[in-house]
């Protein structure tokens, strides 16, 4: 899986992209932006729903725990959808613990580490 975090918007969001081979096609879409003093993520995948979270604040520095806000689209009631913190270690490597809910109960959890190339 290929992790990329990319400035846009003329510097007003930062779009996190997950994607199997490179393939833009699957790729899982987040979007991580300000809102007044919150910091907000909106994230797009495989799932026909969208998790929208706000950061809370951690007591370690390198995490980034966006705590769900609402879904939009969330069809029916009960539907699956993704929870995920990010967990930034050093400018080469961070890991995320992506929670997958059904029924609003945990499911599963997938932990994915993820090592800058050079």
């Amino acid at each position: 899986m290929k992790d990329t975090f990319r400035v846009v918007g003329e510097g007003s969001a930062v779009l996190h992209t997950e994607s199997f081979d490179g393939d833009p096609s699957g790729a899982e879409v987040t979007l991580i932006y300000p809102v007044g003093d919150e910091l907000r993520a909106d994230h797009y995948c495989d799932l026909p729903n969208q998790p929208r979270f706000v950061a809370q604040t951690s007591p370690d520095p390198n995490v980034v725990d966006f705590k769900l806000r609402d879904v939009t689209n969330l069809v029916p009631p009960g539907a699956e959808y993704f929870h995920a913190p990010i967990h930034f270690v050093d400018a080469n490597y961070h890991w995320q613990e992506w929670e997958w809910f059904k029924d609003g109960k945990r499911k599963e959890i997938v932990r994915m580490d993820f090592t800058r190339k050079q």
